[in-house]
């Protein structure tokens, strides 16, 4: 444990900085300790207000890790010290403990799951500096991340980034440099150390062998035609016959460098299909490699060059010229099915395996079809669905929707169906096409996100979820509901809140985000609560519950029926609702005292009396007994 003096244990020396890794919510799990004479060594907090000079069963995690969440790019320096450096700065910046002789791969998957996209790393100015930045780099690229290696001009010998700003440098030409830094490449073929020195960063470039001849030794280079097609880009060269297809949803931009999916075609047949970042000379140079391998015949360098520049410019336009924004209120109803779902936009469901979210979907497409109010959902308007479906098949669906419309006495026509197997984007234009032929579809269901997305290979959970919310935008102004899973730790925790699986995306894309929570109840019963997590523009409604009874067996049901529930009836699910909501909840029957109120909710009464006395012009009255209660 650290002594009084500042000195460490065994002598290290005296303590000059210490520096914390912390989890994602802030909680300290160790520190590295720099010491003079300059050492470094790390502890971990013995929860008695000391230290145990040990990580044994402690996390490795990134330094600065709560700042890191969907950066699109993050500078990684050598050391502490320079990351907090650029923070101050306001750049983000991480690094990872015990330099390239500690370094985990880890480090950057963790990192890829935060939602980075690019990563600068700043080497110093020495051999372990490089073998580091190298480490890095490396590792990077094995999880999809987009690396550059910045090797600081001027930089002295064994300098860093702190040395280089001190030296009068600021933060406007480290980003400048960053941005013209090259990408990591270390593919089959190169050779020697991958990270450029400083003074080796004005050479010229390698000779490219891919090179094809000049354009006077073929058909003209006329310029690309651009068209958009659907959700597709497209761009064609008649003089070679060939095409370049990139689909809208997979042209993406963070942190200054834009990524595409193309498809390469000559004369209908296909070539290549490749993703990477379009300025990368390197990645370039790959495909075009690729493509000389199957058709030695074109120009491909000519002609991937040009495509990429024409599509980062398209990245950068976007599909239609600005607009001034008016202040104007606006018009028509917000919600398709109030108060679960918004027009023209979309909701998210989640919830549990085997919680009744597919009920859920099936009742509120029989609400819009239908036209007809049920327990508590209730329609603007009438119009036609399109259901999804990656999970159950059409035979199931028919059934459920024929038990909810026997029980309601509604006719569940107007629901269209497609069983589904491959990712939204893939089948996008034929979607769009039943929409066409459908007519007047209110309502999109996707069962469910995830498999909509599509998944394999390095892509990660932020790109399924761009991936997903990207396409239903093409489908035009039609309102979604989307059903979602939570983690099996989200599902453990019972009174707690919990949110959609994989990217932080699938609650930030959506308009409205729902949790569905079930009960523990009755086998031939289903009682769910409903929890407003997410909104805009709008007050989040209180929760609401929802019994569905499958009778006379639960296995093999006649009749389903289906009513609003009181939550206060389940305290599981009152659990999870907010204080407010579980107050009100529980004064829906009847006029209560605090004392009475703390005891039924395990609540402290002065926590209660707050609580009442800020709701007292919402929707709570404190009547002449001291009890308090709900207006008639």
């Amino acid at each position: 444990n650290t002594k009084a003096d500042g000195q460490g244990r065994d002598g290290a020396g005296r303590i000059l900085a210490t520096y914390d890794y912390t989890d994602g919510a802030g909680a300290l799990l160790s520190q590295v300790v720099r010491f003079a004479p300059k050492d470094f060594r790390q502890r971990r907090p013995d929860e008695r207000g000391g230290w145990i000079w040990s990580l044994e069963g402690v996390p490795r995690v990134l330094y600065r890790l709560p700042g890191l969440v969907e950066q699109g790019r993050v500078f990684w320096t050598e050391g502490e010290k320079d990351s907090d450096r650029l923070a101050g700065l306001g750049i983000t910046a991480t690094t990872s403990p015990g330099g390239a002789q500690a370094f985990r791969d880890e480090y950057a998957e963790q990192l890829a799951r935060l939602g980075a996209q690019e990563v600068v790393i700043l080497p110093d100015n020495d051999a372990p500096g490089r073998q580091y930045a190298t480490a890095v780099a490396r590792a990077c690229r094995r999880h999809a991340l987009q690396a550059r290696v910045l090797a600081l001009p001027g930089l002295p010998p064994k300098g860093d980034v702190s040395d280089w700003l001190d030296a009068g440098h600021t933060r406007e030409e480290l980003e400048a440099l960053a941005n013209v830094a090259p990408f990591f490449d270390d593919t089959p073929g190169t050779e020697g150390d991958p990270v450029v020195r400083p003074d080796e960063s004005a050479q010229a470039e390698p000779a490219d062998e891919t090179r094809q001849p000049a354009a006077s030794a073929g058909p003209a280079l006329e310029p690309a035609g651009l068209v958009v097609a659907g959700d597709d880009v497209v761009l064609t060269w008649g003089g070679y016959d060939v095409t370049i297809t990139a689909a809208r949803p997979r042209i993406r931009e963070s942190g200054g460098a834009v990524r595409a999916e193309l498809n390469v075609t000559r004369a209908g047949r296909h070539l290549h299909l490749a993703d990477f970042p379009l300025a990368s000379t390197a990645s370039r140079r790959t495909e075009v490699k690729a493509l000389d391998d199957i058709d030695p015949t074109v120009p491909w360098r000519d002609l991937l060059a040009h495509a990429c520049r024409v599509l980062v410019d398209y990245s950068r336009t976007g599909d239609g010229p600005a607009v001034e924004l008016k202040p104007q209120m606006r018009g028509g109803e917000r919600y398709l099915v109030k108060p679960l779902l918004v027009a023209g936009h979309a909701t998210v469901l989640f919830g549990d395996g085997g919680a009744g979210k597919g009920w859920a979907a099936l009742l509120a497409s029989l609400v819009v079809a239908s036209g007809t109010p049920v327990a508590g959902l209730v329609p603007t308007r009438q119009g036609k669905v399109l259901y999804l479906d990656w999970e159950a098949d059409q035979e199931d669906q028919q059934e459920r929707l024929a038990l909810l419309g026997r029980d309601l006495g509604v006719d569940p026509s107007g629901i269209f169906y497609r069983r589904m197997s491959r990712a939204l984007p893939d089948v996008a234009a034929e979607i769009r096409a039943d929409l066409h032929s459908i007519g007047d579809v209110q309502l999109i269901v996707i069962d469910s996100l995830m498999p909509a997305g599509g998944s394999g290979g390095d892509r990660s959970w932020h790109d399924v979820s761009n991936t997903v919310f990207t396409t239903l935008r093409t489908f035009g102004p039609t309102a979604q509901l989307i059903l979602a899973h939570l983690s099996r730790s989200d599902a453990d925790r019972p009174g707690q809140g919990a949110k959609p699986f994989g990217s932080v995306f699938n609650t930030n894309f959506p308009r409205a985000v729902w949790e569905w929570r079930r009960a523990d109840g009755a086998p031939d019963e289903l009682l769910v609560g409903c929890y407003h997590i997410k909104t805009n523009n709008t007050a989040k409604h209180p929760p609401f519950g929802l019994r569905l009874t499958f009778e006379p067996n639960p296995e093999h049901p006649e009749r389903v029926t289906v009513a609003p529930h009181d939550l206060s009836k389940e305290p599981d699910l009152l659990a999870r609702a907010g204080l407010r909501d579980q107050l009100r909840e529980a004064l829906r029957a009847r006029a209560l005292s605090v004392a009475d109120l703390a005891k039924a909710l395990g609540k402290s009464e002065d926590t209660v009396r707050r609580t009442l006395n800020r709701m007292a012009n919402r929707g709570a009255v404190k009547l002449p007994d001291g009890t308090w209660g709900l207006p008639a």
